[in-house]
């Protein structure tokens, strides 16, 4: 029998159809409107939605074939999908039928970023997402959190919120709206922990979501576009501001915008975790490890990334098996995350 596979996408849609891009449209034009003053027209930004011709396979892994097996208490695993959102619970089972040994790890605490939202909460208000401030705290928290501890990251957030935000953004936790992060300058964005860079991101990041504002970049980031446009659009729009990287953007998608497909290879977490993972499963190992000894995927764009740091796996491993997951990948990164013991407070 052929081998069945799975072809890698980046879709917000739950349903597993690999639909052909349109080779036609090359790019899409985001126009933006700008504060008209005297002499001021409306300017577009021209982002690039080429797709790519190269398309990867990714083959079923036997392991994960006939995995399912009933989860043996049925009582408890009631109690946790009770707390947590639909979608969440069926992306869950989905994985726990291909491999139930994830069970233990799944059942030991609640998963905070997929829990029943309070009906009277204040943090997700119509208007907190309309005027794109949800966006923006998502964006900025994952700027924060680029290349130093979970610990730490919260730990400049809380700052930051303490000196800059008002008593209404205080109360539930939130971070000073853009406004308030332009006007500072970059030396006493420094002073709460920022480094240099990471101010200077924030501040233009801060421009984007500020619709009055005129400057040097004209793209508006709003509730329109994120709640519309695809995982690939996002993804292209949201690396084109300095700052925001692969990592910045796959954290963004996964926590702010709740999309289901999400894996990043570049997380350490991520790659800590899933060789434990595979180290946990010698089968699994030797099935990944024999897959890409015989030459691996027909593409070429995984085997061309440096090789990984010592005694984790390359990406085109990580990959492989994360695909097996689709379109719940998100959920999988989540689990590899606790398998690594990761905090990851300050994303969520």
């Amino acid at each position: 029998m052929p081998a069945r596979t799975r072809t890698r996408t980046r879709s917000s849609s739950t349903d597993v159809v690999i639909v052909e891009p349109a080779l036609k449209k090359q790019k899409q034009e985001v126009n933006v409107q700008l504060k008209k003053k005297k002499g001021t027209t409306t300017k577009k930004k021209e982002i690039s939605t080429i797709p790519s011709t190269e398309v990867e396979t990714y083959p079923q892994l036997n392991y994960f074939i006939n995995g399912y097996k009933p989860i043996t208490d049925v009582t408890i695993f009631e109690e946790f999908s009770a707390v947590h959102n639909d979608e969440f619970i069926r992306g869950l089972k989905y994985i726990l039928e291909k491999d139930p040994l994830l069970i233990d790890v799944v059942l030991k605490t609640p998963f905070s970023s997929y829990l029943k939202l309070d009906p009277n909460s204040t943090i997700t208000t119509k208007k907190y997402m309309e005027n794109g401030r949800f966006y923006f705290d998502r964006l900025v928290s994952g700027l924060i959190s680029q290349q130093i501890s979970g610990k730490a990251a919260k730990s400049i957030k809380a700052k930051i919120i303490d000196n800059l935000s008002t008593s209404d953004e205080k109360l539930v936790g939130r971070l000073p709206s853009p406004e308030t992060f332009n006007s500072q300058t970059v030396e006493n964005l420094r002073s709460l922990g920022l480094s240099m860079k990471k101010a200077e991101y924030v501040k233009g990041l801060a421009k984007a979501f500020m619709i009055e504002s005129e400057g040097d970049n004209e793209l508006k980031l709003t509730h329109e576009f994120f709640q519309k446009s695809s995982d690939e659009l996002i993804d292209s729009t949201l690396q084109s501001f300095k700052g925001i990287g692969p990592w910045s953007s796959s954290m963004f998608m996964m926590f702010g915008l709740e999309r289901m497909n999400i894996f990043e290879v570049g997380d350490l977490g991520i790659k800590r975790g899933l060789s434990e993972f595979l180290k946990q499963r010698p089968e699994l190992l030797k099935e990944v490890s024999d897959f890409v000894k015989n030459g691996g995927l027909k593409s070429n764009s995984v085997k061309k990334k440096k090789p990984p740091p010592k005694n984790y796996h390359s990406d085109e491993v990580m990959e492989l098996v994360a695909n097996q997951f689709e379109p719940y990948k998100s959920i999988f990164m989540l689990i590899i995350w606790r398998i690594s013991d990761i905090t990851i407070d300050a994303l969520e």
